[in-house]
């Protein structure tokens, strides 16, 4: 197998071509490319390497889209979240203390967790900051405007379910 001097990070567009597969024994190579534009998230294999068929090889992420999905919220703070309301998401990492989201989905069964029962909870990211990464620690803030109060919950950060990262 031949990559393409493909690295994680960088831009790739849909149909790029990303490695060559050389079948054992010769023949003809086959040309991977990209199944869709955005950014390389992994590179599964090295310059060389022997693969079988249905390996990965890369991960191609829209991070333009993505989503916060956490099920770490307990029944103190998920009475407080509905659908299409507005959080304020942090990123500590990043240094940047707010930008916007909105709650997709509020679980209706708590799942269990090592700290006990939480519930799922979705929420989309309207404009993420630059350098936020899959995988990423967030802190919501959910603010009660009747109340003049907020409370916080820790979450990671995770690819939309709209636009799953697509291996190839």
């Amino acid at each position: 197998m031949r990559l393409h001097r493909i690295v994680v990070g960088d831009r790739v567009g849909n149909g790029q071509a990303l490695a060559r597969v050389e079948p054992p024994g010769g023949g003809d190579a086959v040309l991977v490319t990209s199944p869709r534009e955005g950014s390389v998230t992994v590179v599964a294999v090295h310059d060389g390497d022997t693969v079988m068929p249905g390996a990965t090889l890369m991960v191609v992420a829209d991070k333009s889209r993505l989503q916060l999905e956490t099920t770490d919220v307990d029944e103190f703070v998920v009475t407080r979240l509905h659908r299409d309301q507005a959080v304020t998401i942090a990123n500590p990492a990043l240094g940047v203390s707010g930008f916007a989201g909105i709650v997709r989905s509020v679980g209706m069964q708590p799942v269990p967790s090592a700290t006990g029962e939480q519930y799922p909870v979705v929420i989309d990211l309207a404009d993420p900051p630059e350098h936020l990464m899959i995988g990423m620690a967030a802190r919501i803030l959910v603010t009660e405007s009747r109340l003049g109060c907020g409370r916080h919950t820790v979450c990671r950060l995770v690819r939309t379910r709209r636009t799953h990262p697509h291996p190839v």
